[in-house]
């Protein structure tokens, strides 16, 4: 049987982290050590029983889980601590961190696909870590943490530095506005990605923490060039990297927003099918008009304002919900000063109409509401 790295009882206690519901990116920071990697596939595959001999392996006990979280953690396992709001929440960075054995501070999870580290942090040559926030935005996002070693080949001396906390060498990212990262972001980038940075100590030491959110209209473009950015580069990223995108990941990004444009658009479409063209309008609030494909009506400013209010609100679907009505006259806007379509009709509007000897815009629909008529005379 081959050599492995990750000892009995790991293989017990990631079983039974499982068997709790805790994810494998929440695993690995448990597990994984400047020199020995534990990725999620690897998770997946003790979980399956197919990494080595993991299967005979018996799972940990819940005491023993606790208190090894206990252990890791600096606190009791349970009840577990309430979720942060914020990605950049000082106890959720906090908890990515640990000492070693010699009492160095770490990166628990090294350098991955949704982790970066830098060990400085400048505007000046602001390309090195917009690569690595243009990357992220374009894979599933993740955290550039400044003040931390990458990984560390050289060894300088016999010292590993990997994902050590070396801290901040100067307060610039502590004192930066977010505006001052938005600024960088929109001169280089498109669409903008949306950053969080927040500062927090870790062994004493300062790091700077920015959070990217994934973009939901990637691929996010270079527009500008600078430094090693060249202009249209698209960056993803990779385990350990942050390059330029190989075609397979980017054909898969756009044929997932395709989808997602896609199921966006198929429920009107359906509505649309099911009441059929006879009943539908389409409403385009930049044009202010309601359109069947034959005579387009226009909708008064003002109520587009508030459907555009309405449509970028964030409002809560419930059971008993109320329903939005839209109430306006139609008129017509040709200079005529002919009336557009009034739908049903009333003996008011007929009477109203020919008082103040208004021109029709569509005279038949006058005939319409006699056959239901009374004997009344009217004009």
């Amino acid at each position: 049987m081959p050599r492995r790295s990750i000892t009995d009882k790991e293989i017990a206690l990631i079983k039974a982290m499982k068997r709790r519901g805790m994810r494998n990116s929440a695993i690995q920071f448990y597990f994984n050590r400047p020199d020995r990697q534990v990725n999620s596939g690897r998770i997946t595959n003790i979980t399956d029983g197919t990494y080595s001999n993991s299967a005979t392996i018996p799972v940990a006990t819940d005491a023993e889980l606790d208190a090894f979280l206990a252990a890791n953690l600096g606190g009791s396992a349970l009840p577990p601590p309430p979720r942060p709001t914020s990605p950049v929440d000082p106890a959720t960075i906090e908890a990515l961190f640990g000492q070693d054995a010699g009492g160095t501070w770490r990166f628990r999870a090294g350098e991955t696909d949704e982790h970066e580290c830098k060990a400085n942090f400048g505007f000046k040559h602001a390309s090195t870590w917009l690569r690595a926030v243009a990357a992220l935005a374009n894979n599933r996002g993740g955290y550039i943490l400044f003040g931390v070693h990458d990984i560390d080949s050289a060894k300088a001396g016999g010292v590993d530095k990997s994902y050590a906390v070396l801290g901040l060498s100067s307060t610039e990212f502590g004192n930066a506005d977010p505006s001052d990262f938005t600024k960088h972001l929109k001169s280089k980038l498109d669409p903008t990605p949306r950053v969080r940075s927040a500062v927090v100590t870790i062994g004493g030491k300062a790091v700077g923490v920015l959070h990217v959110e994934q973009h939901p209209g990637r691929p996010v473009i270079v527009t500008k060039q600078d430094g090693d950015l060249r202009e249209g580069d698209i960056f993803f990223r990779y385990p350990g990297q942050s390059s330029r995108i190989k075609y397979a990941d980017l054909r898969a990004m756009l044929d997932a927003r395709d989808y997602e444009a896609r199921q966006q658009v198929l429920p009107m479409v359906e509505r649309l099918f099911r009441l059929g063209p006879g009943r539908a309008l389409i409403a385009d609030l930049d044009a202010g008009l309601l359109d069947d494909g034959k005579l387009p009506i226009t909708i008064d400013q003002t109520l587009v304002d508030q459907l555009t209010f309405i449509r970028e609100g964030e409002f809560s679907e419930v059971e008993g919900a109320p329903t939005l009505r839209l109430v306006g006259e139609v008129t017509a806007t040709g200079g005529d000063g002919a009336f557009g379509s009034r739908g049903v009709l009333t003996d008011a509007n007929l009477l109203l109409n020919f008082l103040k000897r208004e021109a029709l815009f569509r005279p038949q629909e006058y005939t319409w509401p006699r056959s239901a008529a009374g004997s009344r005379a009217l004009p």
